[in-house]
C-alpha cells in the first residue's frame, strides 16, 4: 500500500506539473484557446464535489467540511462554457483552500448576476498576509511560512487561473483576512443555447496481447529517490 500510494501521488504531481508548464507556455505564446460548448453546469460541480470529498477521505481529513451551493439546482441547467477550463480553475482554488485551511468549512458554487455566472470558493483558513497579496496571481508566487499546511505545488495555479478566466471573458479576484479566511471569485459571461450537448464517445485503442510479451532482461536503475529505488528493486 505504501508503494501504491507513493506511485499514485508522484504520478499525479508529475501530471499537474507538466500540464501547468504546458498551459503557461501556451498562454505566453497566445496559443491557448477556449472551447465553449453546451453543458450541464451542475454536473460539473457535482463531479468536483465528489472528487474533493474523496480526496479528504483519502487524506483522512475530517477537520474540513466541504459544501456546494448552486444558484440553480435543477439537473438540466445548461449554458455555454468550457467544461475543462472551469473545472481546472475551480480545482486550483479548491486545492489551495484545502491546503491553507487547518479546519473549518470550505464552500464553493456559483451565483448568477448581471448576465454573468459568478463562481466562488470560500474557506476559513489562515488567510493571505497583506505583504503577499501582490504575489497571488504571479507565476511561481507561493505563500511560505510555518503556517502553511502543505508545501507542495508549483505556484502556477492562480497565475494560470487568472489567464484562463480572462480568456473566457471574465475576471478573478479575492477577499481575505488573516486567520479568518479567503474568498475567491471569478466570472464568465452567461450564455444559453437550445442545442443539446453532443454525446460522442472516444474510441479507445485496442489492447494488444502480443505487444505485452516480455523476456528476461537486465534493468539499470538510475533513481534519486530511495522509495522509488526500493520499489523497483523489489
Amino acid at each position: 500500500l505504501e508503494y501504491i500510494q507513493h506511485i499514485v501521488q508522484s504520478g499525479e504531481n508529475l501530471i499537474k506539473l507538466i500540464n501547468d508548464i504546458i498551459d503557461i507556455s501556451k498562454i505566453e505564446s497566445n496559443q491557448l484557446s477556449i472551447e465553449v460548448s453546451p453543458g450541464k453546469l451542475n454536473d460539473v460541480l457535482d463531479q468536483l464535489y465528489n472528487r474533493f470529498e474523496e480526496i479528504l477521505v483519502i487524506e483522512n481529513n475530517s477537520e474540513i467540511n466541504l459544501k456546494l451551493d448552486k444558484a440553480f439546482p435543477a439537473a438540466d441547467f445548461t449554458i455555454l462554457f468550457d467544461n475543462y477550463r472551469i473545472q481546472q480553475v475551480l480545482s486550483y482554488l479548491l486545492t489551495n483552500a484545502i491546503k491553507f485551511t487547518p479546519k473549518g468549512i470550505i464552500t464553493f458554487g456559483y451565483n448568477v448576476e448581471n448576465s454573468e455566472v459568478r463562481f466562488f470558493v470560500k474557506d476559513q483558513g489562515i488567510g493571505i498576509p497583506e505583504n503577499k497579496k501582490d504575489l497571488i496571481f504571479k507565476s511561481f508566487g507561493k505563500l511560505e511560512g510555518t503556517q502553511r499546511m502543505n508545501k507542495s505545488g508549483t505556484g502556477l495555479g492562480l497565475s494560470i487561473s487568472k489567464s484562463l478566466v480572462e480568456l473566457m471573458g471574465g475576471k478573478i479576484w479575492f477577499e481575505t483576512e488573516e486567520n479568518v479566511g479567503t474568498n475567491f471569485f471569478f466570472t464568465i459571461p452567461l450564455e444559453f443555447t437550445k442545442q443539446k450537448p453532443s454525446e460522442t464517445l472516444e474510441t479507445l485503442p485496442q489492447y494488444d496481447k502480443e505487444s505485452t510479451k516480455t523476456s528476461c532482461k537486465k534493468i539499470l536503475i538510475a533513481e534519486d529517490e530511495m522509495l522509488n529505488y526500493k520499489l523497483l528493486e523489489s
